[in-house]
């Protein structure tokens, strides 16, 4: 503030605090003298600093609930412990947020991929280096300053709770350097060029819990020590892309975390199957991984998280694995077909708890271009089943079955036995309504995704649908498929033809696709209309109908509604003479992309009237078309003056571009 001398200002004393706490609470929070007590530790957490204070006690006016305000302390004293771990990490640098939770000291960011990251202020960076010196816990940061070798001995003092070296240049770890920290509980040496670590470094660290050795890319193998540090609940090995060697890990009993993802391990350690405490165990993208042992994750009674599969080639693993896994939340596993790929997919069925989180993979997928945001979709779903051309699609018993909870479904590279996306899938048809996410890609044999025959289901499928309800109403719903459908990605499918087939007579379930946000088809060289008209009988008073038809005699006045459609991009499709043969209703519109559709020869949205006006829809943001001045003269139109409503939103690009 360019003052001409210091002054110091000084925290509140605990009265002040407590004065200002409570006069920000305001008069309508009645605290008993129990919540009182706590809401005074609260106010104490804060440190004498005003503004903390202030933001806290705004937080809780009007609660008055104990268990809320005991809730708060503990996660007070957990921000305070997160805030100072920050300070382990070098300047500027930037977090994933899976790594560390969020806090007004923290700023928003964005590493180079795009992910959501936190970022601290250079200064409060410092104070809390500050703090972390002259009290417990006592921290030595020299994160990202190049160094080469690490720390001499008297830096490393013996009371010392947390070391950070993480992104240095220290290449190895000597002989002879054995550290008498006795005290120290978390070590991060990430990544570091480190070749070789010495025996003798973790020899003294008995009561070492957290130790992060990630992103160390050239190291081969691991010192032996490291199998006697039994207090170390976190072993992070991830990245180490040349690490072939882990020693037996079976004295470290109080382990709960292990990650050896990305490494180039063949087989699991030594003594896995003796780590009870386990909760989370990472060995996603192995290099090399082949086997897991049989009978080694049904040991782990406390296992909540795994992680299986390997960029070589699909693990083996059984599903009776899983079945003492009581705890289990979360796997994510890549199998090969004929090596219990169903089998835990009827694991699945019959958890008693469903898994809040699954990913079954045949293969890894290879996403082309026109796809590359798959991966940023797929963080938005939690159940996930990814088929290859490892996966027999329609093959009858043999054929490779579903979970009825699916939420995210990729299908590349396959050859169908069955025309129909749903005669593939039964389980599509009837259960499968929590469906958000379908990509199908480089596929043969698949002609469309409902059809007629599909939607007129067996005896033993009713039976089966009935069975899996609850009651009658939950049954009706469901046996509507793709009701809540978000996106469907349709990429290089040979024999496509249309989204529904089979439906000239009769009219498709009610509200498919009703849910549909956005629809991308490219490469369909078969395709010459996304919907055949489809007369629908109300009489039975289920409402507003998805199709309707206002004349069975006239196409043009067929409505075919998407509600909820933001997003239509149409490319490469050269057989593609209309959209529909009636008209389709998108007042959600946003964008429509058409591309390489040189047959397509009218743009078939019904559009809004306004005031006696002819209108766009109001969500609209662009028309885009590859260059071609002469296709969008040419395009036929209901109302005469649909083109001039039209044209300010068109915007021409170069062929090729991609959709």
């Amino acid at each position: 503030m360019d003052c001409q001398e210091n002054f110091k200002a000084e925290p509140l004393s605990e009265e002040e605090a407590w004065d200002l706490f409570k006069g920000k609470l305001g008069q309508h929070t009645t605290l008993s003298p129990e919540v009182k007590n706590i809401a005074m530790s609260v106010a104490a957490k804060c440190s004498g600093l005003p503004l903390g204070i202030i933001t806290m006690a705004a937080s809780m006016r009007g609660v008055n609930d104990i268990c809320e305000w005991r809730s708060v302390f503990e996660e007070l004293k957990d921000l305070q412990l997160c805030f100072l771990y920050y300070a382990l990490y070098p300047e500027d640098c930037k977090i994933e947020r899976n790594e560390l939770i969020g806090s007004c000291l923290l700023e928003s960011c964005k590493d180079n991929g795009g992910n959501r990251c936190v970022m601290m202020h250079d200064l409060i960076r410092d104070m809390a280096l500050k703090i972390t010196n002259e009290c417990r816990p006592r921290f030595m940061v020299k994160a990202g300053l190049g160094l080469k070798e690490i720390p001499d001995e008297q830096d490393w003092i013996e009371d010392l709770d947390k070391v950070s070296l993480m992104k240095n240049a220290i290449a190895e770890i000597r002989c002879g350097q054995s550290l008498r920290c006795h005290k120290l509980w978390t070590l991060i040496l990430k990544d570091n060029p480190l070749k070789r670590i010495a025996n003798s470094f973790f020899e003294c660290m008995h009561a070492l819990q957290f130790l992060d050795l990630s992103e160390n890319y050239v190291i081969v193998e691991l010192p032996n020590s490291i199998s006697n540090l039994e207090n170390l609940t976190t072993l992070l090995l991830r990245r180490c892309h040349s690490l072939t060697y882990v020693p037996p890990l079976e004295k470290l009993t109080a382990l709960r975390e292990l990650d050896l993802s990305w490494t180039r391990i063949k087989r699991v350690p030594q003594g896995v199957d003796r780590l009870v405490n386990l909760e989370n165990l990472n060995m996603a993208w192995t290099k090399q991984l082949e086997l897991i042992p049989s009978g080694t994750l049904g040991k782990l009674s406390h296992l909540q998280h795994v992680k299986l599969h390997c960029e070589s080639g699909p693990v083996k693993i059984k599903a009776k694995e899983f079945e003492g896994l009581k705890g289990l939340k979360e796997f994510v596993v890549q199998l090969d077909v004929n090596y219990g790929y169903n089998q835990l997919v009827k694991y699945l069925q019959g958890c008693e708890q469903p898994l809040k989180k699954y990913s079954l993979q045949l293969r890894r997928p290879k996403s082309p271009k026109f796809l590359s945001e798959v991966d940023k979709f797929e963080s938005n779903y939690c159940k996930v089943v990814k088929l290859g051309e490892r996966a027999r699609i329609g093959e009858g018993e043999n054929s490779i079955l579903l979970p009825y909870d699916l939420q995210l479904l990729e299908i590349e590279g396959c050859s169908f036995k069955s025309r129909c996306l749903c005669d593939a899938f039964p389980s599509l048809h009837w259960n499968a309504i929590d469906l958000k996410y379908c990509g199908i890609r480089t596929c043969s044999g698949i002609e469309c995704i409902e059809s007629l025959s599909s939607s007129t289901p067996s005896h033993n499928d009713q039976e089966e649908a009935k069975e899996a309800s609850d009651d009658d109403l939950q049954g009706e719903s469901r046996c509507v498929p793709f009701q809540n459908l978000e996106i469907l990605y349709l990429y290089k499918l040979r024999d496509f033809r249309g989204l529904c087939l089979g439906f000239e007579v009769i009219a498709p379930p009610h509200c498919i696709f009703s849910s549909l946000k956005k629809l991308y088809i490219s490469s369909c060289p078969k395709i010459k209309s996304l919907f055949t008209p489809f007369p629908v009988d109300d009489e039975e008073g289920l409402g507003t109908s998805f199709f309707c038809n206002n004349d069975d005699d006239n196409h043009h006045d067929t409505l075919i509604t998407l509600p909820k459609l933001r997003v239509l991009s149409l490319c490469n499709l050269p057989e593609l003479k209309s959209m529909c043969e009636g008209k389709m209703v998108c007042n959600s519109i946003e964008v429509i992309v058409v591309q390489d559709c040189p047959k397509l020869k009218r743009l078939s949205f019904s559009l809004p009237i306004v005031n006696g006006q002819l209108s766009a829809p109001k969500a609209l943001n662009a028309i885009k078309i590859d260059y071609n001045m002469e296709w969008w003269e040419s395009l036929e139109w209901d109302d005469p003056n649909a083109k001039d409503v039209l044209q300010p939103f068109v915007r021409f690009y170069g062929p090729h571009s991609g959709c």
